[in-house]
């Protein structure tokens, strides 16, 4: 997608004039959907050079799309209007839609735009939504909205917005979306040599749910009754990739298999995984290092020990007691990864994910030793998960404008935010822009 330059800039050797780019789209088969077909930009012409952007007011927009500042704020509407392209998952939500003609009578990408401006401008009800459209007609504009025939534009009631919202778009559509979302985002930064989700952390936040919410329960370890959001998230980029919804007393351990089965289905290839303590068994030791290459880091405890069945003596030990099995060979036949590989097909969580723990362990120990000298560790890394947390609590509101009850409401929700942000990431991403891709201060 083209950045448009700001303003035009006239000079005797280099004079800007608008050019139409015609963009074939046919191959989505959604033209009754009012999606434009065409995109704009603005070139300039140099007869040294040719067609060239100035390289100015790629400087200035590049800072805005960036990071807006309390000096230069931005418009979210005009952010997303212009900078996002939402094809990745324009499809998915039209299958929501029925074959009656007035179903389309908004346009599918004003109707997402909108969606994602409530999150990110925190309106509790959608009555300021659409007040804000009144009053901020090019908003309106800007994401898609038409004109009427009478110089204004064809905005949804507040009705129509609580329908599409609460009642149209179902939560599968919406966790379909954020993966569509999250893969478009990797090829993106994949075109720069950059690489999404390389260290993953792994946390889970409680929400407090409203009073009476037969759904949630209570949490002695957090004195609350709610909900838990089970999170994936790319450390270096504070990004969430996957997220699972889940009453409040869950426990966390059996929620890190099933994202990092999602990450990998979206072509995430990580290195690291950064999780605390109630992540730390066997299991996951032997999952993250043997079925995804690479390396598990968790909080062990002050009490953690080695374990002799993770020792090379204790994986010939355990292999051998498996020797009645059809497809067992011989320990001179085969590998000592074969034989780890053998072990875990058999589920013998203990012996491999001891032996990858004791390595653990052993860094553990040096890390401990370099805390105490006031030097950084490497463990530190996985808090960038519990502050993303904060993030969209603080500045997305997550908990204040919680006004849901039931477990498919409050996913609903936590997933409209949470794809907001990933909007806003994947805008700059689709621009050019490698950091700071959440940056959400100063958009007004």
């Amino acid at each position: 997608m083209a950045i448009k330059p700001r303003r035009e800039i006239e000079a005797t050797e280099n004079k800007c004039f608008h050019a139409e780019i015609t963009v074939n789209l046919d191959h989505i088969p959604y033209e009754s959907l009012n999606v434009t077909n065409e995109l704009s930009t603005e070139l300039c012409y140099n007869p040294a050079v040719g067609f060239s952007r100035n390289d100015a007011d790629d400087i200035f927009l590049e800072n805005q799309l960036q990071n807006p500042s309390e000096e230069h704020p931005l418009s979210i509407a005009e952010f997303l209007g212009k900078h996002l392209d939402i094809i990745p998952i324009r499809p998915i939500f039209a299958s929501q839609y029925g074959k009656v003609e007035y179903h389309y009578r908004y346009p599918l990408d004003a109707m997402i735009k909108s969606s994602m401006i409530r999150r990110i401008r925190c309106m509790r009800s959608f009555q300021k939504l659409v007040n804000r459209f009144e009053t901020h007609q090019d908003d309106a504009k800007a994401i898609g909205f038409e004109n009427n025939g009478n110089g204004r534009c064809d905005i949804p009631d507040r009705r129509t917005f609580r329908h599409w919202e609460n009642v149209r778009i179902d939560n599968q559509t919406l966790e379909s979306s954020m993966d569509l979302f999250v893969i478009a985002l990797r090829k993106e930064l994949e075109k720069h040599g950059e690489v999404l989700g390389r260290r993953i952390g792994i946390d889970s936040t409680p929400l407090e749910a409203l009073f009476n919410d037969e759904d949630a329960k209570y949490n002695g370890h957090y004195e609350l009754t709610g909900y838990k959001i089970h999170g994936a998230y790319d450390l270096d980029r504070n990004i969430p990739l996957a997220i699972i919804i889940t009453s409040m007393n869950e426990s966390d351990t059996p929620y890190i298999k099933p994202l990092l089965t999602k990450l990998h289905e979206l072509g995430i290839k990580f290195e690291k995984i950064f999780a605390d303590g109630a992540y730390d068994t066997f299991e996951h030791f032997s999952i993250v290092h043997l079925v995804y290459n690479a390396k598990f880091y968790t909080n062990p405890g002050e009490n953690a020990i080695f374990n002799d069945k993770g020792t090379p003596e204790g994986i010939q030990h355990e292999y051998n007691r498996l020797r009645k099995k059809k497809d067992f060979l011989p320990p001179d036949q085969v590998t000592f990864q074969d034989k780890l590989q053998f072990l875990m097909k058999y589920e013998e969580w203990e012996p491999v994910g001891a032996y990858f723990r004791n390595q653990f362990l052993e860094k553990w120990v040096k890390w401990q030793e370099e805390k105490k000298n006031g030097d950084h560790i490497a463990y530190h890394d996985r808090n960038a998960a519990e502050g993303y947390h904060g993030f969209v609590k603080k500045y997305l509101n997550l908990q204040n404008y919680f006004d849901y009850r039931g477990i498919r409401n409050v996913e609903r929700h936590v997933r409209w935010t949470y794809l907001a942000v990933l909007g806003i990431a994947l805008a700059r991403a689709q621009n050019g822009i490698t950091e700071d891709l959440t940056q959400i201060a100063y958009f007004e």
